[in-house]
C-alpha cells in the first residue's frame, strides 16, 4: 500500500500540474524522478517480502507471478533508466515508450489489485481508498489527454 501511494503520487503529478498550475504541484512534477524512485525502493522491499513468503511456502498463480514479474520488470527497467545518460542513450521516443507503457502497466496492476480486494469478503476501507485514489489519477491523466488541457495555452 505504501509504495501504491509513491506510485499514484508520481503518476498523477503531470495532470495535476497541468489542471492546478500551483507551487505544490509544479514541485511533484520537478521531484517526479525521485518519486518514482522512492516507489521503486518501496515496492523492492514488497517484492522481498513477497519472496520471503513464497519462500516460507506460500502460493501463488502463475498469471500472478507473471503479471507481478512483468510489472518488477518495467519497475526496473524505468529505475534504470530514471536519468539524463538513458534517455540520451535511448532516445526520448524510446525512453517515453518505456516510461508511458510502464506506468499504464502499473496503474493497471495496481488498480486490478484494489478494485478485487474491495469486491472481496475480507475488504477493508484501505482498498477502497486506493481503488478510488488509482481510478481518480487515470481520470485526471485521461481528462488532460483527452481535452488536450494545459492552463499556459488559453482557448
Amino acid at each position: 500500500r505504501f509504495s501504491a501511494l509513491w506510485f499514484l503520487v508520481a503518476f498523477a503529478a503531470g495532470p495535476l500540474a497541468r489542471i492546478a498550475r500551483a507551487s505544490w504541484a509544479r514541485l511533484l512534477v520537478r521531484e517526479r524522478r525521485g518519486i518514482g524512485l522512492g516507489f521503486c525502493a518501496a515496492h523492492t522491499v514488497h517484492l522481498a517480502a513477497i519472496l520471503l513468503w513464497l519462500g516460507r511456502g506460500g502460493a501463488a498463480g502463475a498469471a500472478t507471478l507473471a503479471a507481478g514479474g512483468l510489472g518488477y520488470l518495467f519497475v526496473f527497467a524505468m529505475a534504470a533508466t530514471s536519468n539524463d545518460t538513458a534517455v540520451h542513450r535511448l532516445g526520448a521516443r524510446r525512453w517515453l515508450a518505456l516510461h508511458t507503457a510502464g506506468q499504464y502497466y502499473l496503474w493497471f496492476v495496481f488498480a486490478q489489485t484494489y478494485l478485487g480486494r474491495v469486491l472481496a469478503a475480507d475488504a477493508r476501507p484501505v482498498h477502497l481508498a486506493l481503488a478510488v485514489a488509482a481510478a481518480a489519477a487515470m481520470g485526471l491523466r485521461l481528462f488532460t489527454v483527452l481535452t488536450r488541457f494545459d492552463r499556459s495555452h488559453p482557448g
